[in-house]
């Protein structure tokens, strides 16, 4: 079948301009194949089990670890009588803090997980605390003490509780080289007793861990969740940043979320930015109904936050499809707006000639979205049941599958619980907002370029095979204020990757326009 499918995304890339001679069934059934041919290829990662639960009980995601140790489901509530002690209250403790909890049910009982309250206790991560070494120790431990690859990876059996014959017989080593091996740690490690280096060890490695918790984890900066009435219209959107600094008005992306990283947060903070940010249409708490232009509607809840705010002006930014928005309400309010700042920069489709550089799968895709939008919230759909079983682990294979380098990045472990925090946001209603961005994104909309006079900065990642370089040079060029930033190791990800880069330029922005 994989087979079949191949030659069919031949066939289509070939003639994709004659979509009829290529049976709509054909390309949904090898679609669909190719989905979970991919995701069998996908290999379980090491990571520690992550859980996002709402104030509810309600888990809005997790990992494949989590979903694989403990009897959860993602759209399940829990009650909070399954933890020890009972789930907290966001309301009644010190938001900063992290508590330990136990999990009832698991095939382990042992396991212990810390929780933190996220956006001003609108959500609980869950984060799975496990015995043995933390990763951010192996090369202290190799350019301080010295330690082999070896006697580390008998340190790590160590601090799990195992002793030296255990030790030997999962490695199919003697009892003798192991006793060796732990007394020549002992040694270069000056501890005088096993226990000693246990505590020693897992000290430093609980430090570490918290302190890239708070970096990548946790939300140092708060987020306030608003659901408001204005003027009649009901308005859910995000605020974050230094309040009364300088304006920004944020549309985020199909799956990047709203500054899901507490790095962005605190950086917004810091810089002084004041962000607002709706959840657009289809997304998050904002409902996406038959016929509704979601554009239209998120421009005048756009607007509405922003009096509600007392702003007259701000800078507009847009990430990935928020490009087409953030332009949309410049066009619409452009005595509102100071300056467009866009990236990951995605531009006008002017036709199926414009997907020309775009790997196979997603030129298809590109096509699809065009003719076929009731097969495209399907394959959606498809798509996040697989996550909803398997974990967000495998975001990046499905969004990335043929984009090496976004694909890699956005694997890495510090992203996972902004996975987690985005797919949330996607979820909340099944994907109708990420399946109508499909749509948007293959959108010709050059022509609102023409007489948009106000400065626009235009980003765009040089390892991205998702958006052609050429295609943002040419906004930059139809642009008569605009200025075109090329960032060297930066790909369609940058929302994640760059999200300091991208703040900065808003706040440089806001101050050459006079704020």
């Amino acid at each position: 079948m994989y087979k079949i499918y191949q030659q069919i995304i031949d066939q289509v890339a070939q003639k994709i301009d004659a979509p009829k001679q290529v049976q709509d069934e054909q390309i949904k059934a090898a679609l669909l194949d190719d989905l979970v041919h991919r995701l069998e290829d996908i290999e379980e990662g090491d990571e520690p089990a992550l859980l996002l639960m709402d104030r509810r009980g309600l888990v809005n995601s997790a990992n494949g670890r989590a979903l694989r140790i403990l009897p959860i489901e993602v759209g399940q509530h829990v009650h909070p009588s399954e933890f020890e002690p009972n789930l907290p209250d966001a309301g009644h403790q010190d938001q900063n803090a992290p508590t330990l909890l136990r999990f009832h049910g698991c095939e382990d009982q042992k396991l212990i997980f810390a929780g933190q309250w996220l956006g001003s206790g609108q959500r609980l991560l869950l984060t799975e605390i496990r015995a043995g070494l933390s990763p951010l120790l192996a090369q202290p431990l190799e350019n301080i003490y010295g330690l082999t690859p070896t006697e580390q990876h008998i340190l790590n059996d160590l601090v799990k509780g195992m002793d030296a014959q255990a030790i030997a017989d999962q490695s199919d080593r003697k009892t003798s080289t192991v006793r060796q091996h732990i007394k020549s740690i002992l040694n270069k490690t000056n501890a005088r007793s096993q226990a000693q280096l246990v505590a020693m060890v897992a000290s430093a490695g609980t430090m570490l861990d918290q302190i890239a918790l708070r970096q990548d984890l946790t939300e140092g900066t708060p987020i306030t969740l608003n659901h408001d009435h204005l003027d009649g219209d009901w308005v859910p959107y995000r605020r974050f940043g230094l309040a009364d600094g300088c304006p920004v008005l944020f549309f985020h992306g199909a799956f990047f979320g709203i500054m899901p990283q507490d790095i962005g947060r605190t950086a917004a903070h810091i810089l002084g930015l004041d962000v607002i940010a709706i959840e657009r249409p289809g997304y998050g708490a904002n409902p996406l109904e038959k016929d509704m232009d979601p554009v239209d509607r998120a421009m005048r809840q756009a607007k509405r936050a922003m009096d509600h705010a007392g702003w007259k002006k701000a800078v507009i930014m847009g990430q990935d499809i928020g490009t087409h928005f953030a332009f949309a309400f410049a066009r619409t309010f452009p005595q509102h707006s100071m300056a467009l700042i866009c990236g990951a920069t995605t531009p006008p489709m002017g036709g199926m000639d414009d997907t020309e550089h775009m790997p196979k799968l997603h030129r298809v895709n590109a096509w699809a979205a065009q003719k076929m939008p009731a097969f495209m919230h399907w394959i959606v759909n498809v798509g996040i049941g697989q996550i909803q079983k398997k974990g967000v682990d495998i975001i990046p294979q499905l969004l990335f599958a043929d984009a090496e380098f976004d694909r890699d990045r956005l694997s890495q472990a510090k992203y996972l619980a902004a996975l987690e925090t985005s797919f949330a946001l996607v979820t909340a209603q099944q994907g109708l907002g990420f399946t109508d961005d499909m749509r948007l994104t293959n959108l010709d909309w050059w022509d609102w370029l023409d007489g948009m006079d106000l400065p626009v900065h235009l980003f765009h990642g040089q390892q991205s095979q998702t958006v052609a370089q050429a295609a943002v040079e040419k906004m930059a060029q139809r642009l008569p204020q605009a200025q075109l930033h090329l960032v060297e190791d930066a790909g369609h990800s940058m929302p994640f990757t760059h999200a300091n880069l991208l703040l900065r330029q808003a706040l440089r922005a806001g101050i050459l326009s006079g704020f």
